[in-house]
């Protein structure tokens, strides 16, 4: 439990605690685009309500917010991973927002699972199912509870400036980094969150890493929850462009 923040940061006087108290709300819209020939708006609510709750519960500590809408959609066949899992979706979709998109799938063994895919900026949620239908809706496996705020680490952890891509090592650190931070904004009640980055914050210049978790903001390594945040700002101001 983090009692004394100063303890974890040298008790830099330069810490201004008011200033984390007094993060400005980031809201951002949310959209749920679900495979219309599988659910019903009203089941793809169903299917979904644990996830979403979960989402905006964890990223509220950080003054992340969520608006989320839902509108029937299809995937894009053309565009999917090696497995089949569709990576863009074709119809349905939100502007200014970001887009996620529910399925079922009878892939990966029947479980369910989530994706965030970096070339078309979207996520991908899925609840398992083994019917040798594709496009039959007999769920053997629904969607975890923590899969939608993980992906949406994910994607903010891209618009910070620490890129998704196929390596294990990367899969990995971000992974870590996302686990660490979610642990603290989840179950520590005293957690603070660091002042925001700047919006021209440039990661890639720091020579910081995403391996070990850093507890401590400095210049080079800013915490978890910091680039979490930015993300989140680069995300909403992209809808504004």
């Amino acid at each position: 439990m983090l009692v004394d923040g100063s303890a974890f940061r040298g008790r830099d006087a330069s810490f201004d605690w008011i200033a984390a108290f007094t993060l400005p709300t980031v809201t951002i819209d949310l959209n749920i685009v679900y495979d219309s020939e599988q659910y019903t708006d009203q089941q793809a609510r169903d299917a979904t309500a644990a996830t979403v709750e979960d989402l905006k519960e964890t990223f509220k500590p950080i003054g992340i917010e969520f608006n989320v809408t839902y509108s029937p959609g299809t995937r894009n066949e053309s565009d999917t991973t090696t497995s089949g899992e569709p990576t863009r979706i074709a119809t349905g979709q939100k502007d200014r927002a970001i887009n996620v998109f529910l399925f079922v799938n009878n892939k990966s063994g029947g479980k369910s699972g989530g994706m965030y895919a970096p070339n078309s900026k979207q996520i991908f949620l899925w609840e398992g199912s083994m019917d040798a239908n594709p496009r039959s809706k007999n769920v053997s496996s629904g969607l975890s509870v923590g899969a939608l705020a993980h992906e949406v680490g994910h994607l903010f952890f891209d618009f910070a400036g620490v890129p998704m891509n196929s390596s294990l090592a990367n899969n990995i650190s971000q992974d870590a980094g996302i686990a660490y931070a979610f642990f603290h904004m989840r179950y520590n009640p005293v957690f603070v969150p660091d002042p925001e980055l700047p919006d021209s914050f440039d990661f890639n210049k720091t020579g910081g890493g995403m391996a070990v978790p850093k507890i401590r903001k400095t210049e080079s390594f800013p915490t978890y929850e910091q680039l979490l945040r930015l993300g989140a700002r680069r995300v909403r101001n992209s809808f504004a462009n």
